[in-house]
């Protein structure tokens, strides 16, 4: 079992599960996970561990959430 646990701690879903849980969790004096506020998360900050380049953004008062793209259209 030992051997499963650590190929699991090297796995590339748990690194970013832990990434995210950092990024978006205090630690309680008691050892508990609590989820900090939504406002306080930062913009960059990994938003799902199972699709990573996946964003959520407001732009204009329209919420983005998954794949965005500007484009830009060059007549010559």
């Amino acid at each position: 079992m030992e051997q499963g646990s650590e190929t699991l701690k090297h796995s590339t879903a748990f690194l970013q599960l832990q990434h995210l849980l950092q990024e978006q969790c205090v630690m309680t004096e008691e050892g508990i996970r609590v989820a900090i506020a939504s406002k306080e998360v930062p913009a960059a900050s990994l938003k799902n561990p199972s699709d990573p380049d996946t964003i959520f953004r407001t732009k204009h008062n329209e919420k983005h959430i998954g794949y965005v793209a500007n484009l830009v259209e060059v007549r010559m």
